[in-house]
C-alpha cells in the first residue's frame, strides 16, 4: 500500500472516530430528553452501533467492543420487556446485533 493511500486510509479512519465520538456524547446530552421506552431503546441502539463502528477502525484496548455489547445488551433487555417483537426499532436493535455478534464475536 502506498505511502498516500495509507495516510488517506488514516485521515478517514480519525474522521470517522471523531463523528462517532461527537454522535454519541450527544446521544448522552439528550439523555433528559428521552422519556419512552422506545426512544431509550433506540438511544441505546444508536450509541452501540457508533461504538462497532468504532471497533471497525481502532479498538486496541477492547472498549468500544465492551461498551457496544453493554448497550446493545441493555437496549436487548429494555425492548424485549417493552416492545412488541414485531416493533420496528426492535428489529433494527436485533439486526443491528446479529451484525455485531457475527463480525465481533464470531
Amino acid at each position: 500500500m502506498s505511502m498516500a493511500l495509507r495516510n488517506y486510509k488514516k485521515s478517514i479512519q480519525e474522521e470517522l472516530a471523531k463523528t462517532c465520538l461527537d454522535l454519541i456524547k450527544t446521544i448522552e446530552d439528550a439523555k433528559n430528553l428521552r422519556k419512552s421506552a422506545k426512544s431509550i431503546i433506540f438511544s441505546l441502539k444508536m450509541k452501540a452501533d457508533f461504538c462497532r463502528y468504532l471497533c471497525e477502525v481502532d479498538d486496541k484496548d477492547g472498549t468500544y467492543y465492551t461498551n457496544a455489547l453493554s448497550y446493545y445488551e441493555e437496549a436487548d433487555k429494555l425492548a424485549r420487556s417493552n416492545l412488541p417483537p414485531t416493533d420496528e426499532v426492535r428489529l433494527s436493535l436485533h439486526l443491528n446485533m446479529s451484525v455485531f455478534y457475527y463480525e465481533r464475536c464470531g
